[in-house]
């Protein structure tokens, strides 16, 4: 204890910080001075933080030239729910009549050039293949017929902060510093190539990823009952509003049952199928009858089976690649037989999981994996798969790049794990070329990305590997 005389020889301040440095307690009434912490004065992360921003302005920027082809189908079929309900989406000719309506309105004078480029990219038909619950849930969102410009800005807007946001939980999750999450986002925003090509189209894939990591988020750890349930309604309305993220959901639920959690998988499921209902419900409310998902399911089936897209044409599909440029017909057994395989590592991994001892029971990055694998193996099965899909890869790339254990803060990968995702990263995110070179440097990225997820599973539950 100092005597008075030295303490107020010295001053409150300077009292304050001889006794701070020497472990004491602060004098009564001397309030600590705000700091910063020291990371956010890093000049490392000041400067990764510029280039997030730099990357974000530049990535807005490229969007607000685009016309959005995609996106105007949404547009255009969310207005025509409300203003010819007699006109069926899915048939061809009632396509081809609102093609003409809208084009024409496009025409008129005071129409943006975003609005006209789209316009004139659709006139002659409207590849309406989307479920009826895509459409009817943008429909309030639209402003009118002249404000094309703004509704996109407002999709946009909600598109980059659903993958930023996802983006920032899947750091978190994976226990990453703070340096290392700028820099995951501005590697996004500045050249990862199939976001670009989302901002080019308006497609919805990365509302799906702020969806899928909304509905990852409320199952990470222990969790409760509602929480299942809730995650489970999310679910089941993504795989509703676009369907390609159904064998992920899938794989998860079989990996929670090879794991003995029964509880767990049939909480989520009594969620997805309420989530489902739900969607199917006030889709069929908005478009006039639930006979709207059967119309949708018979043009779905004939874009699946019948339409053909070539490399040229954009399909960067693995089926495509080995017919063209390989002379390979896998036909849909290759599908099968990607999609067994990795299913039979899920059973591997979850039986292999339930009988470790001290095996962690919560939601973690075992389950983050699974299901973007099986978004993966998905991608990889299916005859149609355009660039911007790739959005909904970028996760598991930096998931095995970047997650570290808990405790320890070791990386939860080992080495040849995360040079695999370093070169998946660059296949799939350079920006393309030529469609061959690109189609054949995503299928190989998308290969390698497979390998190392059937590789890990396989190896799960042995040692360390089961650390959630």
């Amino acid at each position: 204890m100092l005597p008075a005389a030295r303490e107020s020889a010295v001053g409150p301040g300077r009292l304050a910080r001889w006794m701070s440095r020497r472990g004491g307690q602060r004098a009564p009434g001397v309030k600590e001075p705000f700091r910063l912490p020291h990371r956010l004065l890093d000049a490392t992360t000041l400067l990764a933080a510029f280039l997030l921003v730099e990357a974000v302005g530049r990535a807005w920027s490229y969007g607000r030239a685009m016309p959005g082809v995609d996106y105007y189908q949404y547009w255009v079929a969310g207005q025509a729910l409300v203003e010819f309900p007699e006109l069926d989406l899915y048939v061809e000719a009632d396509r081809r009549v609102l093609a003409g309506v809208y084009a024409g309105r496009a025409a008129r004078p005071g129409a943006s050039r975003e609005h006209r480029l789209a316009a004139a990219y659709r006139s002659d038909r409207l590849a309406l293949s989307g479920t009826p619950f895509l459409y009817s849930l943008f429909a309030p969102l639209f402003s009118g017929e002249r404000n094309y410009n703004a509704d996109f800005a407002r999709f946009r807007a909600l598109s980059m902060l659903c993958a930023g946001v996802s983006l920032l939980w899947l750091a978190r999750m994976c226990r990453v510093s703070g340096l290392t999450t700028l820099l995951i986002l501005a590697s996004y925003y500045l050249w990862y190539a199939p976001f670009y090509s989302e901002l080019t189209v308006g497609n919805v894939n990365q509302i799906q990823l702020g969806c899928v990591a909304l509905a990852l988020g409320l199952l990470h750890g222990a969790g409760s009952a509602r929480r299942r349930l809730a995650a489970g309604a999310v679910i089941g309305a993504t795989v509703m509003l676009k369907p390609n993220i159904v064998v992920g959901a899938l794989l998860l639920g079989v990996f929670w049952l090879a794991s003995r959690r029964y509880r767990t998988a049939a909480q989520v499921a009594s969620g997805v199928l309420f989530g489902a209902a739900l969607a199917a419900t006030y889709a069929g409310i908005r478009s006039g009858g639930m006979g709207i998902w059967w119309a949708w399911r018979h043009a779905l089936r004939y874009v699946v089976t019948e339409i053909d897209y070539s490399l040229g044409g954009g399909n960067m599909a693995l089926s495509r690649v080995l017919s063209e440029l390989a002379a390979v017909q896998a036909g849909p057994v290759l599908g099968l037989g990607l999609v067994g395989l990795i299913s039979a590592g899920v059973v591997l991994a979850g039986a292999r999981i339930a009988a470790a001892p001290g095996a962690p029971r919560d939601v973690g990055i075992p389950e983050v994996l699974v299901f973007f694998s099986g978004i993966n193996a998905g991608l990889l099965a299916s005859r149609i798969v355009w660039l911007h899909y790739f959005v909904l890869l970028y996760p598991l790339v930096i998931l095995i790049l970047c997650a570290r254990r808990a405790g320890s803060g070791e990386d939860y990968f080992p080495w040849p794990w995360r040079l695999g995702a370093l070169v998946t990263l660059a296949g799939l995110g350079i920006p393309p070329g030529p469609p061959f070179r690109y189609a054949a440097t995503s299928a190989v990225g998308m290969l390698l990305l497979y390998g190392l997820s059937v590789a890990w599973l396989m190896r799960t539950g042995r040692g360390r590997t089961v650390d959630g």
